[in-house]
C-alpha cells in the first residue's frame, strides 16, 4: 500500500508550464496516465504527435494516446522506496 506520492517536474518542464506551452490541466492528465500504467513500467514517455501524444513503456509499447499537444517528448519516472513513490516529470535532455 502506498503510504506517500510525490510528484516533480524538472526545470524544463516547468518552463514549459510557465510558457504556457503546457497546460496544468492537461500535465494533471499526463500525470493520471502515468500512475493508471506504473504498474507495466517504472518508466512511461509521452510522445509528441501534432495535436496528441503516444503514450508508451520504456520497451516502446503503446499503452495509450491522448488528446492533447505536448511540445516534445516527456518522460514520468517512478522510483518506490518501501511504501512511498515519486514522480518525476522530465525532459529526455535533462535524464
Amino acid at each position: 500500500m502506498v503510504k506517500s506520492f510525490l510528484t516533480g517536474v524538472t526545470p524544463g518542464v516547468e518552463s514549459y508550464m510557465q510558457e504556457n506551452r503546457i497546460h496544468r490541466d492537461d500535465l494533471h492528465v499526463m500525470i493520471e496516465t502515468a500512475v493508471k500504467h506504473a504498474d507495466k513500467s517504472y518508466f512511461i514517455a509521452f510522445h509528441k504527435q501534432m495535436q496528441t501524444a503516444l503514450v508508451t513503456d520504456g520497451n516502446d509499447h503503446i499503452l495509450d494516446k491522448l488528446m492533447i499537444p505536448i511540445p516534445e517528448t516527456i518522460w514520468f519516472v517512478f522510483e518506490s522506496i518501501d511504501s512511498d513513490v515519486t514522480c518525476v516529470a522530465m525532459l529526455p535532455r535533462e535524464y
